[in-house]
């Protein structure tokens, strides 16, 4: 009936299948493994840009460009004095028809 040489070709063959699945499980839980690991670098590079992004824009300058930071006060017209009299009774600048405030800093 069954020879040795059936034997060892189906103890064989069995052997090798059971190698086989085994490989196939380890690659595929490295593949699962490598894939979560550049998922969990991708999302991280993501976040950390988004997050970056979000800290420029909340520490940009209030000042527009060409603009020196240290001049934080500049004179701005205050439309409500129409007078001359008025506006020099408290202390500001009457310019062009106009009365000019020079304590009036971007910061209010």
């Amino acid at each position: 009936m069954f020879t040795e040489n059936t034997l060892v070709k189906g103890s064989r063959s069995s052997i090798e299948r059971q190698l086989r699945k085994k490989k196939l499980k380890s690659i595929s839980k490295i593949l699962i493994l490598t894939i979560l690991c550049a998922d969990g670098l991708f999302l991280t590079g993501f976040i950390g840009y988004r997050l970056y992004g979000k800290w420029v824009e909340a520490n940009q300058s209030i000042y527009p460009p060409g603009v020196e930071e240290d001049r934080g006060i500049s004179p701005t017209s205050i439309p409500w004095i129409k007078s001359k009299a008025e506006c020099l009774g408290s202390n500001r600048i009457w310019e062009d028809g106009k009365c000019f405030d020079s304590e009036w800093s971007h910061l209010f």
